[in-house]
């Protein structure tokens, strides 16, 4: 039963984190694109990026989706490791990084369904979650090696 929730966990941190890529890539093409129309610079290569409020739907897609699998990938992970009696330093910590890219993912979205904040602060946000994303992962990964 163990082995199901870290499964779990595992593909649900991936899918989590290749979304967030996914979203960090759309929002720099939101915000090139949206730099580009407001000094009207037009080149070919901008023309063939998807306009405003498509890469609009594709970024707030790509956010809920991760912070889906994020979720589940939160809440797989904690299960997991308090059934095995896990409660070393680097296993809070981790739970301690992967609560706060949680909750600035959180935050993104409330802005945006309950705030309705302008789509360009949206896309910032999701950079930050992506560096935080990065932080997170590489700082772990450097905590398990010393």
């Amino acid at each position: 039963m163990g082995s199901v929730f870290l499964a779990v966990h595992i593909i649900g941190a991936s899918l989590g984190q290749v979304l967030a890529l996914a979203a960090c890539v759309v929002a720099l093409l939101y915000l090139w694109q949206r730099y580009r129309l407001k000094h009207k610079n037009f080149n070919v290569l901008s023309s063939r990026i998807p306009a405003l409020d498509q890469l609009e739907k594709i970024l707030l897609s790509c956010l809920w989706l991760g912070f889906i699998f994020i979720s589940l990938a939160l809440a797989s992970g904690v299960y997991y490791f308090f059934r095995q009696g896990e409660y070393s330093s680097p296993a809070v910590e981790k739970f301690i990084w992967a609560s706060t890219v949680w909750l600035w993912y959180l935050a993104t979205l409330l802005m945006k369904s309950v705030y309705a904040q302008p789509s360009r602060r949206i896309a910032q946000m999701s950079l930050v979650g992506f560096v935080l994303l990065g932080a997170a992962v590489f700082g772990l990964l450097f905590m398990f090696i010393r």
